[in-house]
């Protein structure tokens, strides 16, 4: 272990003696360490000291998965091969996937020595970079006053990522280019939104009228395919006509958040992390920072203007559905009786998500659980959402 002797309290003090203390101090001690330090660290650096952690156990658990699939044959149940194929690329890698197999292990001991880690590598560099003793020996004085605490592997990624810089050409760690090939190989659209969420980029779930109709100018823009003619038809075109569209000049945009999407949002919007400025990083701090909405207009963080939206597309695809029962009938509009019953028809889905969404989540608002359930906001778990998304599409020809 280094040495850092400072002069505290009349006596010589190593600072590299106290590193269990600095250990379950919490996380704010290190960025106001860093703060009056003024410095920031390189990425690879903490990437590298998370890799090194993680091999031990990475491999003992690789080895247990070879050994299981020849004991069946060479066969693995599906869980067991992905999560096989995912740690033999372990070196692949980017720094978030590393931190959610630190998350996945769940280890005490994994998080403890992280920790440690991670308060050398700051001491360290501190000392290369000739921060003044009275900044270690503000951490000291601070040890008294803080309680005993390990923060989980989220709050600590979360909280000093703007304290570690990424090199040019770089994001999580990893080339541009070396972060799109691993993450379509090996990652989530979750995770992939947790990278996201660390490059101040917020990947939805789905992909409003808005949003579709902005990338679908963007890329035949790109293409050169875009002319004033088409351009006035997708301003004004419906949902179905803006897929149509983009089926016709086989561009990949879809309503929903798929991977190859989420990865592609990612990688256009990512704002890397430049090394230490404070006027830039308060402002990156600020820009990262969740917006307050108004006092009666909340709705778990997303605004009015999201569900209006939703019930808009919702609207579309009912006149859609008329359109082709109309085609159907040989006839121009659809009787009222019969818009009545489909109208009907979507009314019991959304109270049957409803009802089985106030089992799922019981904490939350009726309003609150209608937004849950056109998956506007985040939902971790999407099993539900996604079969009634399903079940959605079907009835309203989608």
């Amino acid at each position: 272990m280094e040495s850092k002797v400072i002069r505290y309290d009349g006596r010589n003090v190593d600072i590299f003696n106290h590193i269990d203390a600095l250990v379950k101090s919490p996380v704010r001690l290190m960025r106001q360490f860093m703060d009056e330090g003024t410095f920031s660290i390189p990425r690879e650096k903490r990437f590298a000291m998370l890799k090194t952690l993680l091999e031990d156990s990475v491999e003992k658990e690789k080895t247990a998965l070879i050994e299981k699939k020849k004991d069946q044959d060479n066969k693995l149940g599906l869980v067991d091969k992905k999560r096989l194929d995912r740690i033999e690329r372990f070196d692949q890698l980017s720094e978030t996937q590393c931190e959610s197999e630190l998350v996945y292990y769940d280890d005490e001991r994994l998080l403890y020595k992280y920790k440690e880690k991670l308060w050398e590598l700051v001491l360290s560099t501190g000392k290369d970079r000739n921060v003044d003793d009275a900044v270690y020996g503000m951490l000291l004085d601070s040890l008294d006053e803080t309680p005993n605490t390990i923060e989980t592997i989220e709050t600590l990624s979360e909280s000093m990522n703007l304290y570690f810089h990424d090199a040019e050409g770089t994001l999580d760690g990893l080339r541009t280019n070396d972060l799109k090939i691993i993450l379509n190989k090996t990652s989530s659209v979750d995770e992939i939104a947790r990278i996201g969420r660390k490059y101040q980029v917020n990947i939805p779930k789905t992909i409003t009228k808005p949003m579709f109709k902005e990338m679908l100018l963007r890329m035949l823009k790109k293409k050169d395919k875009l002319d004033e003619a088409l351009e006035k038809k997708i301003e004004s075109a419906k949902i179905k006509d803006l897929e149509m569209i983009a089926k016709r000049e086989a561009l990949s945009i879809s309503t929903y958040m798929d991977k190859e999407l989420a990865i592609r949002f990612l990688m256009e919007n990512a704002i890397p992390v430049d090394p230490i400025n404070y006027t830039a990083r308060s402002e990156q701090e600020e820009a990262a920072a969740p917006k307050e909405t108004p006092p009666g207009n909340e709705t778990d963080g997303e605004t009015l203007e999201q569900l209006t939206e939703a019930i808009h597309t919702l609207n579309e695809r009912i006149d859609a559905l008329d359109e082709k029962i109309a085609e159907m009938n040989g006839t121009t509009s659809v009787s009222f009786a019969s818009r009545l019953f489909y109208i009907a028809l979507v009314i019991a889905i959304l109270i049957l998500l409803i009802i089985t969404a106030g089992f799922r989540y019981p904490e939350t608002e009726p309003f609150h659980t209608v937004i849950r359930v056109l998956n506007i906001v985040e939902i971790q778990d999407r099993g539900i959402i996604d079969l009634y998304h399903a079940l959605l599409r079907f009835i309203l020809g989608g």
